[in-house]
């Protein structure tokens, strides 16, 4: 049983966690689960829109989107991995917080 863990797939006993109801922009959040998880943050704003996450003090995701032709809605992700006992912070100009996941 010992051989079978240690060839267990990384994304063994991982799922998506859904913390878009409690989570803020230019709000710190650390990891304290003592494994990586990869985040994703989708965000929403109508004219433009634009949004950076940053890991442990670097940015390591940046999108923007500028409304060029009179439509609404502009929508932008980020996503990285954030290292056990680190931080991380999503900051940008946008309106709405579509989603926001940490897949555990």
């Amino acid at each position: 049983i010992l051989a079978k863990w240690y060839n267990a797939d990384i994304l063994l006993g991982r799922g998506v966690v859904d913390l878009t109801s409690s989570r803020s922009i230019a709000i710190s959040e650390t990891n304290t689960t003592g494994r990586a998880y990869t985040v994703s943050i989708s965000a929403s704003q109508g004219n433009a829109a634009f949004g950076t996450l940053s890991i442990s003090g670097l940015v390591v995701s940046r999108s923007s989107n500028k409304n060029t032709n009179n439509t609404s809605g502009l929508d932008l992700t980020v996503s990285g991995t954030v290292p056990s006992g680190e931080s991380y912070i999503f900051n940008g100009s946008v309106a709405t917080i579509l989603e926001w996941v940490e897949y555990r």
